[in-house]
């Protein structure tokens, strides 16, 4: 055996743990070698691209021709169908037009889902998720410019064939830019946030009750969209 060992049995047992206990050494150039290298690893980690984005594929047309698109919203539903909004004057008024896609590459012609009379602007999409009646019901919210007026507005639909008449949510005084809205839709509640000018408070936002807007603007048992609830949450600067 050992004599090592051997005096480790007799003697300290920590002078025994230490005998078994394999010495390694690094020299001091190694040492700075090692320490480099883990410190270029980690500056290397900051700069690789983050797992799991997706890879950039050839763009798609969705809107092409003679009309302006702009402001478009995207909102992709539980099956994986792709829903987009835009404004486009390719009617020559400017209105609120949607199409669906269930690959990113082969979409439905574009709708109109605003009524015409009346420029339409910056529409916001969102769809219902949650496991709810309403479940997959596409949201839509959108201002309206008639000056010195700007109004916002919702309309729903089951599907995206046919969709609600426009139902106003701004609920402003006469006079008021209601603009640039956005929309959140779960649990069978649709919540809309816009800014306006109506007081010092420039942010507002609208929500439903259990009863959401039905597409047409019925009312049923779980139908009809609850009265807004202007409760303005930030101040404008």
């Amino acid at each position: 055996m050992h004599p090592a060992v051997v005096e480790g049995r007799t003697g300290n047992p920590l002078a025994r743990a230490r005998t078994l206990i394999p010495r390694i050494r690094i020299r001091p150039p190694l040492a700075v070698f090692v320490s480099i290298l883990l410190v270029m690893l980690a500056v290397a980690s900051l700069f690789a691209p983050a797992g799991g984005l997706p890879t950039p594929m050839d763009n798609v047309g969705i809107a092409v021709g003679p009309g302006d698109a702009r402001t478009p919203s995207l909102a992709v539903d539980t099956l994986g169908r792709l829903h987009v909004v835009r404004s486009d004057d390719v009617s020559g008024e400017r209105g609120i037009y949607y199409g669906n896609s269930a690959d990113g590459t082969s979409w439905s012609p574009s709708a109109r889902i605003d009524p015409p009379g009346t420029a339409a602007y910056f529409p916001r999409i969102a769809i219902e998720r949650e496991p709810v009646p309403t479940r997959g019901r596409l949201y839509v919210a959108y201002q309206t410019v008639t000056p010195p007026t700007a109004d916002v507005y919702l309309v729903a639909s089951d599907g995206g064939a046919s969709w609600s008449p426009p139902r106003p949510i701004s609920l402003a005084p006469p006079n008021t830019e209601s603009r640039y809205p956005a929309i959140a839709a779960s649990g069978g509640h649709v919540y809309v946030a816009w800014s306006d000018n109506r007081n010092p408070a420039r942010v507002s936002v609208s929500s439903s009750d259990r009863k959401p807007l039905t597409p047409g603007g019925r009312r049923v048992r779980r139908g009809g969209l609850a009265a807004a609830q202007r409760l303005h949450w930030l101040r404008g600067r």
